[in-house]
């Protein structure tokens, strides 16, 4: 039988393969900046979700830097193109998701099984992550082999 630890890290590491990277470089060599974001597929649409001030930071960066190459994971993405809604007031912005990207990302799409969930109760238990900015780090130097993120998944 499984430890309570060994659930933990099964359960962590399971969210954690639905929360993509979302990180934006210029010259495609210097990483900038950098958010996350999860895909979800419901019965009526694919669509992913990040932070609204995600999305902003990206335009600023585009508009200072014509330069600028995003991916979601391991595929190439472009937010602005691919925006359907966004809402400062819930810090939320919903993208479509290429097929090319889809393809390419090499993370879980999370799918419902209802849609709309159902509301979560008082006594259900959550599990979200993210890769909190105060973790992220940008590598020093041209085209780094790997962009240092670190998961942290929050259970209650």
């Amino acid at each position: 039988m499984a430890t309570r630890d060994e659930i933990d890290m099964k359960l962590r590491a399971y969210v954690k393969s639905h929360c993509a990277p979302i990180w934006w470089e210029q010259g495609r060599r210097l990483v900038v900046n950098s958010g996350s974001m999860c895909v979800i597929k419901t019965s009526e649409k694919l669509f992913g979700v990040t932070n609204c001030h995600v999305l902003t930071t990206y335009e600023e960066h585009k508009a200072e830097k014509p330069d600028i190459f995003c991916q979601l994971g391991s595929a190439p993405f472009d937010p602005i193109a691919n925006q359907m809604s966004r809402s400062e007031h819930w810090d939320l912005a919903t993208f479509t998701i290429p097929a090319q990207t889809l393809q390419h990302m090499n993370y879980r799409v999370w799918t419902s099984r209802e849609w709309p969930p159902t509301p979560t109760r008082l006594d259900d238990t959550v599990v979200y992550g993210d890769y909190p900015e105060e973790r992220r780090t940008v590598p020093p130097g041209e085209r780094p082999p790997l962009i240092p993120l670190k998961f942290v998944p929050v259970s209650g």
